[in-house]
């Protein structure tokens, strides 16, 4: 009680200092600041400073800063920051099956789907993010001066203020716009620059492997591409295996397609993506395919 007590008579010192310094600063019309003044132009910023720390401090207590106090006590959602006069840092992880929204110092919001880890790095001339795994949608904010550029294995995208998802796979990256336009270029190991430059515009997306960009972008339904927002799963006229794989992104139990021939086959929906229940009644529904549940796992086989 009697430090708490301290602490409050501390702040309204600071307060009462904030606003004395404030008017002494202010009072006078275009007057430089005698040595007196300095001194209290000192006090007012570090009062300003301190009172700043308190009221944040107070806002995570009381809960107004959710997400980051969620991920600060919970120990597989690593968060650090490092920070100096020109650098602003941070390292995002995201669990297995769980999803993140991280607003960034610039207003700039990133939404983290499942098993994704992202470093992000300010500064003064840019904007850069490197996606390690996993998948992103971006709402950049925009800043003409400050190029907002991300980065995987295999692409590269550059953007001042737009909309738009990049999922970096094995071997590839895929990127779908939603809002705006990105450039879009391949990072081919070893070279001294990237390879092929792609515009993308909104409802348009483009696959990078490995040191190979196409043409031009492809015509796709940027909200099915992005149902993962929503903790859905959509497909139309997909590959088994891929639909598969992308329930396994969410599930605690992996679906494992025995048969290949079953993994060629092309099936269309929409599912929650933790939802598996629905998604076996679906697989058991289509002919010739069998589907037995275990303690570990879930097996697809022909029948």
């Amino acid at each position: 009680m009697d430090d708490e007590l301290a602490r409050r008579n501390h702040l309204a010192q600071l307060e009462q200092q904030l606003l004395d310094a404030d008017e002494h600063a202010h009072g006078a019309e275009h007057v430089e600041p005698d040595e007196q003044g300095r001194d209290l132009l000192e006090v007012l910023h570090v009062a300003e400073d301190t009172l700043g720390r308190h009221h944040r401090d107070r806002d995570r207590r009381d809960g107004e800063d959710a997400v980051r106090r969620t991920r600060a006590y919970q120990p597989d959602h690593e968060h650090e920051r490092e920070r100096d006069e020109h650098v602003d840092r941070c390292a995002v992880l995201q669990r297995h099956g769980e999803q993140l929204t991280e607003r960034l110092a610039d207003a700039s919001v990133l939404h983290l789907n499942t098993d994704t880890a992202v470093d992000v790095r300010y500064e003064r001339a840019g904007r850069h993010i490197e996606i390690e795994r996993g998948q992103v949608v971006f709402e950049v904010a925009h800043d003409a001066t400050r190029p907002f550029r991300v980065r995987t294995g295999t692409a590269e995208v550059v953007d001042v203020g737009t909309k738009f998802d990049v999922y970096r796979q094995p071997g590839s990256t895929l990127v779908t716009v939603l809002e705006g336009r990105v450039t879009v270029a391949a990072i081919t190991p070893g070279a001294n620059a990237n390879q092929g430059l792609v515009l993308v515009g909104a409802g348009e997306q483009v696959r990078v492997a490995e040191g190979a960009m196409p043409s031009s972008p492809a015509k796709v339904d940027a909200q099915r591409a992005t149902a993962w927002l929503r903790r859905q799963i959509a497909f139309e006229h997909e590959p088994l295996a891929l639909v598969a794989a992308e329930f396994n992104r969410y599930a605690s139990k992996p679906i494992e397609i025995e048969t290949p021939a079953l993994g060629a086959l092309t099936v269309s929906g929409v599912f929650a993506a933790d939802d598996t229940e629905s998604f076996i009644a679906f697989l058991r529904s289509l002919d010739g395919v069998r589907v037995e549940v275990t303690a570990t796992r879930i097996r697809v086989f022909k029948t």
